[in-house]
């Protein structure tokens, strides 16, 4: 019986896509000045949890899962029971959380699980001339990032020209995410028949890796004309970097491991939940007491 290395494990319970999430609402919304309430914050996190929770059960089942799949299609197609019985918190979680949303945000939230659903019966449907090709990506990247500032934006920060250039750029993180992942598995998708970005693209993570060099010449570029917050921009930053090394982490590591490099990168925020003092703009820098 092959071990689960505990590095997997957010990846295999389907944690790392709602820890990433969390992490990214509260950057936005330290950088645009937003008291997030404890409710949005359980509900974007228990939301995307059910949602990846039953991505992977749908998987397990609709693929021809094998040993050479990747760990969390393996996991959920021998552990279905196991899936289904953790959807069970998650949904509980999601739905006490609407319980306590503003009415505005919870119809914004309805519109995006209108639209999640949608995608999901497209994603099992899609075949032939309805081929997702590159489309799968594009579209889980945006229901992503207006998940992750669905909040933020109705609470006050989409008055802000800032947001929505953040927001684009954000966007460019996440299809880096993607485009990376796709490409380290792409042996993986054409095995078991699977569409995806890097089966219509060279077999290499070029592609990827110049979204991840242009997500930091932008991020470096709009801080200093102060057209984003510092905050954000250094988070875009670290993440851009660490997408761009995952090719070298492949290298000397393995696949399986790089694909979770590529998640962790995302968690970048994270390093700077202690700096919230940071100033806005780059050009006040020097006005920190040394």
């Amino acid at each position: 019986m092959r071990t689960i290395p505990f590095w997997l494990w957010l990846n295999i319970f389907g944690l790392d896509a709602p820890v990433i999430t969390v992490l990214w609402q509260n950057a936005f919304a330290e950088a645009f000045g937003i008291r997030l309430e404890f409710p949005m914050r359980l509900g974007l996190f228990c939301v995307v949890w059910a949602v990846y929770l039953g991505d992977r059960l749908l998987d397990g089942l609709r693929l021809n899962v094998t040993e050479t799949s990747s760990a969390r299609h393996r996991f959920a197609a021998k552990h279905p029971l196991l899936i289904t019985i953790l959807l069970l918190p998650a949904i509980a979680g999601a739905a006490y959380a609407a319980l306590l949303t503003p009415k505005n945000l919870l119809c914004v939230g309805a519109a995006l699980g209108i639209s999640t659903i949608l995608y999901f019966l497209w994603n099992q449907a899609a075949r032939g001339s309805f081929s997702r090709k590159y489309f799968k990506e594009i579209i889980i990247c945006t229901i992503f990032v207006l998940g992750v500032l669905a909040a933020p934006a109705t609470l006050g920060a989409a008055m802000h020209s800032a947001f929505f250039i953040s927001a684009v750029i954000f966007f460019l993180v996440c299809l880096s995410n993607c485009a990376m992942i796709s490409r380290i598995e792409r042996d993986i998708d054409i095995a078991r028949g699977e569409e995806s970005y890097a089966i219509h693209f060279a077999g290499d993570l070029k592609p990827a890796r110049w979204i991840s060099v242009t997500i930091v010449v932008l991020s470096i570029v709009l801080t200093f004309i102060n057209a984003i917050p510092l905050i954000l921009a250094i988070s875009f930053i670290l993440t851009g970097i660490g997408l761009c090394s995952t090719v070298f982490v492949e290298r000397i590591t393995s696949p399986r491991f790089s694909v979770v490099w590529a998640d962790l990168c995302l968690m970048s925020p994270v390093l700077l939940l202690d700096f919230h003092h940071l100033p806005q703009n780059a050009h006040l820098l020097w006005q920190f007491p040394v």
